[in-house]
């Protein structure tokens, strides 16, 4: 593979000594070879011809001294020197000066900076107002109700003082940036969440804004820089005669938003793992029947990770199985992935984080590292508050708890989940499952990860607990179990049975509904993502993931996300789902 990193994985060929003239390059945690034979101007299969000392091709190591080959001197190969995958794209937005830290989006508040973009953008009117599309607006943006101003809101609202405004602004900002941290699943810097809170404010945050846009599917994918060329795409609006035209400001906003974004990941995380050995697609072409080096690189790759034996490989080495597409599906639900048995964008992403090796600001995947923290916490290398802490986020913790697991279990302790690592932490919890969900009666098995036990407080004022049966306004009565968990935790069917996957916007949000072969059912409330379209039903077994948790429906903008999930015996009941289940803690 053309980058390489410490503790990573290789696939190159070896080729005629190469000259060095004297330089050495000390590895230090995190390097790659790529990045090395990049800042050297030389390619990786010179750095590894001066590097004999490289006893085994698949590891370099921190504080490992390479020879660095004289680059005028170098062989005539057909690999060229690498360049670093995070460079300014050509014509592209130039990069920032320098990477800024990562953070959790979770933890993120909208900083001065970002409403003084808001502010800038919006302009301060103190009067009602129809904005361009037509709509009553007043202060900085905020929206008093859909079609023109009105006589009632003149009068209502008077003059609005600049103070006023920004105290509207401050509320209508957090609700934004609530809704932003459940819609995006990577780290994020200050100003890459501070553009997206003011594109949501803008154009909003559901279905035709930023919900449903390819800036959020490419920045959930990792793509950075694609994210970034997206802004510009949004600066049309519909006007009061039904035309779509180029707004001005709209252009304006949106350079400014996207310089604020930057095109880079965050702190050196890797927005484009390096594959390796050979090319993996993310269109989903790789798939069963396909042939060729892409297939030996995925089926390497699977080997490495330990969801395929040598022997598996050897007996289709380059054809895409049936044991290929089985392994690939393991993989696929290792990580929280729908398993489509083909290599999509998001499950390219994945593999080459992995064989790359994932670690703090190096190749972040937040479905790898989710679903680490998972298995960590369940081997008990990890508390479930630093899991929560960290939630999709590879910190100081995670890491910790990466290398103490690597000692226990004789691995090299470099503190990045490479394939070694990952394999025993598949191994450890189990493969190709969700893993880590815990047992019940009547043949159940729990919904979440076995760590997310705790029942979530009321949401409301005068309302009762999250537990089965307690008190709800207008005299309801609560007809499941609310469990905390982050946003993006795995949401799995606790039987076989036929899924379903609807929505109540007002109420249960985005849910899927099971209906199980001994004539019960079960629900899972308040989604984030399911596996597949509303409307839609597809079979499902037991232990088989069906979504993540989220924040849709009548859920609060803020505080802890839960998953409200309910069990309705034969004759369509509700019954209390904690009857089936461990103990689970307040």
């Amino acid at each position: 593979m053309n980058s390489i990193s410490a503790f990573g994985n290789i696939n190159a060929n070896f080729l005629p000594s190469t000259v060095a003239d004297g330089k050495t390059h000390t590895v230090e945690r995190g390097d790659t070879l790529s990045d090395i034979a990049a800042d050297h101007g030389v390619s990786v299969a010179d750095l590894m011809a001066a590097n004999p000392q490289i006893k085994n091709p698949d590891l370099i190591y921190p504080d490992d001294v390479l020879n660095i080959p004289n680059a005028s001197a170098r062989n005539q190969s057909a690999e060229p020197a690498p360049v670093r995958s995070n460079a300014a794209p050509t014509g592209g937005a130039k990069a920032t000066s320098a990477p800024v830290a990562l953070q959790n989006v979770q933890t993120l508040q909208v900083s001065e900076n970002g409403k003084k973009l808001v502010r800038d953008a919006e302009g301060f009117f103190s009067k009602p107002y129809n904005d361009p599309a037509g709509h009553a607006t007043i202060g900085y943006g905020h929206l008093l109700h859909r079609g023109n101003v009105t006589a009632a809101d003149r009068a209502q609202w008077g003059t609005l003082s600049e103070p006023q405004a920004r105290k509207l602004l401050d509320g209508d900002i957090n609700e934004v940036a609530a809704q932003v941290k459940s819609l995006v699943k990577v780290p994020l810097t200050q100003g890459q969440f501070d553009a997206l809170v003011s594109f949501g404010f803008n154009l909003g945050t559901g279905k035709g804004g930023l919900g449903d846009s390819t800036l959020l599917r490419k920045l959930n994918e990792g793509d950075y820089a694609g994210a970034q060329k997206e802004f510009g795409r949004w600066v049309k609006a519909t006007d009061t005669n039904g035309n779509l035209i180029t707004l001005p400001g709209l252009v304006t906003r949106r350079a400014n938003e996207a310089a604020l974004f930057g095109n880079q990941a965050p702190s050196g995380v890797g927005t484009n793992p390096p594959t390796t050995g050979g090319t993996l697609t993310g269109d989903s072409s790789l798939k069963k029947g396909a042939t060729g080096t892409g297939v030996k690189t995925l089926q390497d790759d699977l080997v490495k990770m330990g969801f395929m034996t040598r022997s598996e490989v050897n007996t289709g080495y380059g054809t895409f199985g049936a044991k290929t597409e089985a392994a690939l599906k393991s993989f696929q639900a290792s990580v929280g992935l729908e398993q489509t048995g083909a290599v999509g964008p998001k499950t390219k992403h994945a593999i080459e984080s992995v064989i790359a090796g994932v670690g703090q600001n190096k190749n972040a995947d937040a479905n790898v590292i989710n679903v680490s923290q998972q298995k960590l916490t369940a081997a008990k290398f990890l508390s479930a508050a630093d899991a929560k802490a960290e939630a999709g986020v590879y910190g100081p913790r995670t890491e910790a708890a990466v290398t103490a697991f690597q000692a226990k279990n004789n691995i090299q302790q470099t503190g990045v989940i490479g394939p070694q690592t990952f394999a025993a932490l598949s191994a450890s919890t189990g493969a190709g499952s969700v893993g880590d969900n815990a047992p019940g009666r009547n043949g159940y098995v729990y919904p979440l990860p076995s760590q997310f036990r705790t029942i979530n407080a009321a949401d409301k004022g005068g309302e009762g607990e999250g537990e089965f049966g307690t008190g709800r306004s207008g005299g309801r009565i609560h007809k499941g179990i609310d469990i905390e968990a982050p946003v993006g935790t795995p949401v799995s069917a606790i039987k076989g049975g036929t899924a379903t996957v609807l929505s109540q916007p007002g109420g249960a949000g985005l849910y899927v509904n099971v209906e199980h072969s001994d004539g019960t059912s079960s629900q899972y409330f308040h989604l984030d993502t399911a596996k597949a379209k509303v409307g839609d039903s597809f079979n499902v077994t037991t232990g088989q993931q069906i979504g993540t948790v989220g924040r849709s429906g009548n859920t609060p903008s803020g505080g802890d996300t839960h998953l409200h999930f309910q069990v309705r015996n034969p004759s369509g009941v509700t019954v209390d789902p904690q009857q089936f289940f461990p103990a689970f803690r307040r």
